[in-house]
């Protein structure tokens, strides 16, 4: 199925829920006109072929964006719970690296943040097409390094593009704690990624007498382990 058949072009709803979920061709839905939003509840996700962009703002103007149970997709989305396709490429969220899916070496772009926590890796996944990370919401790291006793390679990560929201600090932009064999040795010192992002992370043995940055101490960051996400394709 490519459209919702119905003959109509707008399609008004009160005191109602809206639910299109999972459906893999779907391309085309009615303009939605709502009323009374806060007593609609909206639910449209995995629907990757699906321009939801009418139906956002309709729900943000009316008020229904505020409904607990209301989840709408961005367009051209899709789950990564779900395989990911040939169109799929843009993940939006959280995804969690400690146990690693063949599917993330077909990931060009990340909106929102790679974890890895609670590993036993000695070295941070290199995700074979990953080329950009863009910071989704404001105050909230891209990366999370977290509770890896082994980990004493990031390398992966120096050649990726970080475009964060406006005014956010680089060193702010990342999250490392509990990660004991993590620190930065002669090699890396002049690395620009490192020099950008990692200013706080610790010197390795004899290199740090030269350590003029004190360690930043942060709060835990409370992220699932669970990968959650969304993928939208490139266009």
């Amino acid at each position: 199925m490519t459209e919702i058949a119905v003959d109509i072009k707008i399609f008004s709803v009160k005191d109602a829920e809206i639910e299109i979920v999972d459906n893999d061709n779907l391309e085309v839905i009615p303009a939605f006109d709502i009323v009374g939003g806060e007593t609609v509840a909206v639910k449209v996700y995995g629907n990757r072929k699906l321009d939801t962009k009418q139906l956002q703002d309709e729900c943000k103007r009316t008020g229904c964006a505020r409904n607990e149970e209301t989840k709408i997709q961005n367009a051209f989305t899709c789950s990564l719970k779900r395989p990911i396709r040939t169109v799929c490429r843009i993940t939006v969220d959280t995804v969690a690296l400690a146990n690693y899916q063949k599917q993330f070496d077909e990931i060009e772009a990340v909106e929102g943040a790679l974890l890895l926590k609670n590993s036993h890796l000695k070295a941070f996944p290199k995700m074979k097409m990953l080329r950009k990370i863009r910071q989704n919401k404001l105050g909230e790291p891209v990366l999370i390094i977290e509770d890896n006793p082994e980990l004493d390679d990031i390398s992966a990560l120096f050649k990726l593009q970080i475009d964060l929201n406006h005014g956010v600090s680089p060193e702010d932009a990342v999250y490392f704690n509990n990660n004991p064999k993590l620190c930065i040795t002669n090699e890396m010192y002049q690395e620009p990624f490192i020099i950008k992002f990692f200013k706080r992370l610790p010197l390795c043995g004899e290199f740090k007498k030269y350590s003029l940055r004190p360690a930043k101490t942060e709060p835990p960051f409370n992220f699932s382990s669970q990968q959650i996400g969304w993928c939208q394709p490139i266009t």
